[in-house]
């Protein structure tokens, strides 16, 4: 747990799994291009989780704490680059107890070894790596830029789940004592509906307003994430407990898809408050966003808000109502102003609102 205390999240995009590569992959190499939340010269490590942590859609191939299976990573480098599309150069291998290789267990949580990296601003940290095997944890709804070598050439990646890249969990530095924000929720927070490289979804936004000499960020959203894949309090939940100091929680519209009553998602997010405050950690408790709900699940989505709205502080150490900055006005303030996954205005105004509320400095 110390590693996570030490080697905090430096990039603002979320990195975790709710699908898997099920094929077997032969040889599958693969980049992603990430820009760092605070640029400099750093002890890098990356940090792996070989399980899904949320359900994915119906739940055919994905679900809540399934276990990766049984692969490896041949080689890994990090390198730098200007742009997406250009060269990558100042290439550095990434070793895994001392081995280029490494053999992955199913469930298993591991770190690479410390890497001294340097990446000015402007510039990419770009992760390469070739892994072979099946059932290898991803996401299909990375906001990060990614790329897959075919016949020689790099084929750009593209939104859905036949076109999925692993990567690491966690892109970490050591960058000195740092206060831990970790966000947790669906693809709302994760971020799905604005653009790749845009870094443009409320919580990266939100961090780019906060200083990187003070703050750490995670963003670990995911698409399709509901409050009862998260209660589980296993793959998911267990990496903002070790990795948060404050963990903003914001759960509930598949929830309400799937029919679920006020009851049972107010008793989740109450759950997964106390198992993050019963391990050290502070919860910053946040509204359902509006999803144009309708009918008896707009009186669900209702009732759950009054809940937090009213209840919230004495379950949580903090209430953000993210639900008022991006519903219409009420009496139709159940309709999303920005879309219902919020557009980067929409995440402009949520940062705005979460920075003025200095809800941060309550905590």
């Amino acid at each position: 747990m110390d590693d996570f205390k030490r080697y905090t999240s430096n990039t603002l995009c979320g990195t975790s799994n709710n699908y898997m590569l099920t094929e077997n992959v032969d040889r599958l190499t693969c980049r992603c291009y990430i820009r760092p939340y605070e640029c400099g010269c750093f002890n890098w490590r990356f940090w792996f989780s070989n399980a899904v942590d949320s359900t994915f859609g119906e739940a055919d191939v994905a679900w809540a704490n399934r276990p990766g299976g049984s692969w490896s990573i041949v080689s890994a480098d990090i390198s730098l680059a200007d742009s997406v599309d250009g060269e990558v150069y100042g290439t550095t291998p990434v070793f895994f107890n001392g081995s280029a290789s490494r053999n992955v267990n199913p469930n298993e949580r591991f770190w690479s070894d410390p890497i001294r990296f340097g990446v000015n601003n402007g510039q990419y940290l770009v992760w390469t790596w070739t892994v072979t095997g099946s059932q290898i944890p991803c996401t299909p709804d990375s906001q990060i830029p990614c790329r897959w070598l075919s016949d020689g050439k790099w084929i750009p990646y593209t939104f859905g789940p036949g076109n999925c890249i692993p990567k690491p969990n966690m892109f970490a530095a050591d960058r000195g004592e740092r206060r831990r924000l970790v966000f947790i929720g669906d693809s709302i927070t994760q971020g799905c509906g604005t653009g790749m490289d845009k870094y443009e979804q409320w919580a990266a936004q939100i961090g780019n307003q906060l200083a990187p000499s003070v703050w750490s960020v995670w963003n670990i959203g995911l698409g399709f994430g509901r409050a009862y894949d998260a209660v589980t309090d296993k793959a998911w939940l267990w990496r903002a407990k070790n990795a948060g100091d404050i963990t903003a929680v914001c759960f509930g519209v598949n929830d309400t898809i799937r029919g679920r009553s006020a009851d049972t998602i107010w008793h989740d997010l109450c759950r997964i408050s106390r198992s993050i405050r019963d391990c050290g950690g502070k919860v910053l408790l946040l509204t359902i966003p509006p999803f144009d709900f309708t009918g008896n699940k707009e009186s669900v989505w209702r009732e759950v808000n009054r809940r937090i709205r009213e209840y919230g502080t004495s379950v949580a150490d903090g209430v953000f109502d993210i639900a008022t900055v991006l519903g219409l006005d009420a009496p139709e303030d159940n309709r999303a102003k920005y879309g219902g996954h919020p557009d980067g205005i929409g995440g402009a105004a949520v940062a705005k609102a979460f920075i003025d509320s200095g809800i941060l400095d309550k905590i």
